[in-house]
Formats: C-alpha cells, structure tokens, sequence
C-alpha cells in the first residue's frame, strides 16, 4: 500500500465537501492545465483562488506531475485554461487532474489538517537512530524523544532480524537550551556498538507540502472527515448559510466513527526506573 501524503488528506477533503471534480488534461504547461473538452461549461474565473491537483501522470509511472497540486489564480472558460500559482512538472496531454473552486482556500485545508493531526493526540515512535559506542554514556537524542520517552532498550544481538531487545534501566535525559537536542544519560558503560531503541510519544509532525508523508498509524479517515467537518463549520461561520447543518452533523457524526473504527495504537508502556543504590548512600 502507497503511503498517504499531504495530497491524498488534501484532495480527499475536498471531495467530501463535494467541491471537487476531475478531468482529463488536452494540453498544458509547468504553470497551466488546459482542457478544451471538461472546462467548456463553467462560467469564466470560477475556479479562480481555487485549488488544481495531477491525480495521474498518462505515462502510468507515477511520475512528476503526478500527486502534486497548486492555487489556481486564473481560469479562463474562453481558453480553457487554468493557470497555476506554483510552477509544476510539466502537464502533458491526458494527465488527468482535479480541480476545486475557492470555497476551501488550499492553505486553510492544510492548516485545518494540521489541525486535526495536533488535536488526535500522541503517537508512539520507535527510534533506532542510536549506536552505543565505547567511552561514551551520553548521547545526542534525536529531535521529539525527550518530550515523553517512555522506555529505551539495549539490542542483545547482532541481527536486525533477531535483536533479542533488553530493557535498558537507569537513564535521564539532559535538558539543553531552546534550540538544541536534549541528552540521554546511561548511568553506565553499555557495551559498544549496540543499537539502542527509544520508545516515546509525540504529536504527529506537522504536514507542509504535498508529499509530505501521513504515519502509518494515523487512518486518513480519522483526519479527512474531522477536516471536512471543520471546515464545513467555518464556511457557516463565513456565510451564516444554516442550510448546511444538517451535512455538518452528518460529517461530525462520520468523524466520531472513523475515531472509533480506526484507533490509534496504544502508546508504549514506562518503563520501570530502577535507582542502583551504593554504599555511602543511607536511605531512612
């Protein structure tokens, strides 16, 4: 199965908002879609402010243009034309693309999907970025674990088929300035060139441009319905046109159950923080 992008959570929304529609490209450029049969019959500068998308590249390799999208900040019904904020690779005859009037602006879906991935909650990472090394107990942790590392285990043997994982006990981390990477602290020597694997949880990060990737645990419906029906609330807001209600509590109603129908995945369990007590320690 392809990974879900940025694209994909993006043009998904929008057909569910029932603003999207397809066609076939009869020519075109790096910075316009021309199709003098599917864009005859739509009044001139209707999709202007829109958003246009290369659904699929007609050399059938999944190759640029394919999965990328743009503002649209012209569409002409006399040339019929629409022509792209963002220059892309260019479009080539029977390219088939979508395209979206300016309802749902692109940077408000983006931002509204960024949105919903915050408000999800926490998803578990699994880091094997570390190597120990000898003479060393202090390591550079990657960007996201200290927020809530939660266990960090010891690989037992040499085979990324077979690590036999240990738990790993008395480790800190080592707040560093803003800006700057925290430190993991081992409380002592680990033997050397052992792969270490950090179990945290963080906000999934945030997604910018169109092949920016969805994890795997995230179920696009969980995002692409709480989108819509956002974004469905913020036209009403916009327009007071109340006639839409009715699809808002329908949309909220499909958010709840695709929450229900794909949860995430439990978070990795603490691991037990066992402190080695020496002899010129006294506890009372």
């Amino acid at each position: 199965m392809d990974n879900i992008i940025l694209f994909d959570l993006v043009w998904r929304s929008l057909v569910v908002l029932g603003t999207a529609r397809t066609g076939t490209a009869t020519g075109g450029s790096t910075t316009t879609i021309v199709d003098t049969n599917g864009l005859k019959n739509i009044d001139n500068r209707y999709y202007d402010k829109g958003t246009a998308f290369v659904l699929l590249d007609a050399a059938g390799a999944g190759a640029a243009p394919e999965k990328s999208f743009s503002r649209i900040t012209k569409s002409d019904s006399i040339s019929k034309t629409l022509t792209l904020e963002t220059a892309l690779t260019a479009i080539a005859v029977g390219d088939t693309y979508g395209v979206a009037n300016g309802r749902y602006p692109l940077y408000h879906l983006i931002q509204e999907i960024n949105n919903a991935l915050y408000m999800d909650g926490y998803i578990p990472v699994d880091d094997t970025s570390l190597t120990t090394a000898a003479n060393q107990t202090e390591l550079t942790l990657p960007v996201g674990a200290s927020r809530d590392l939660r266990a960090v285990l010891i690989q037992r043997n040499d085979d990324s088929d077979d690590n036999l994982w240990d738990d790993l006990f008395n480790w800190r981390i080592k707040f560093s300035a803003t800006g700057s990477q925290d430190t993991l602290l081992l409380a002592s020597q680990p033997p050397s060139g052992k792969t270490l694997l950090l179990r945290y949880a963080t906000p999934h990060a945030e997604l910018r441009v169109a092949s920016d990737v969805l994890n795997e645990v995230v179920h696009p419906d969980r995002i692409v319905y709480q989108v819509a029906a956002n974004s469905l609330r913020w036209y009403i807001d916009k327009t007071r046109q109340k006639t839409y209600n009715a699809t808002l509590d329908i949309f909220e109603l499909k958010a709840q159950r695709a929450k229900s129908q794909h949860p995430l995945p439990p978070l990795p369990l603490r691991q037990s923080r066992l402190t080695i007590v020496t002899r010129t320690l006294s506890i009372d």
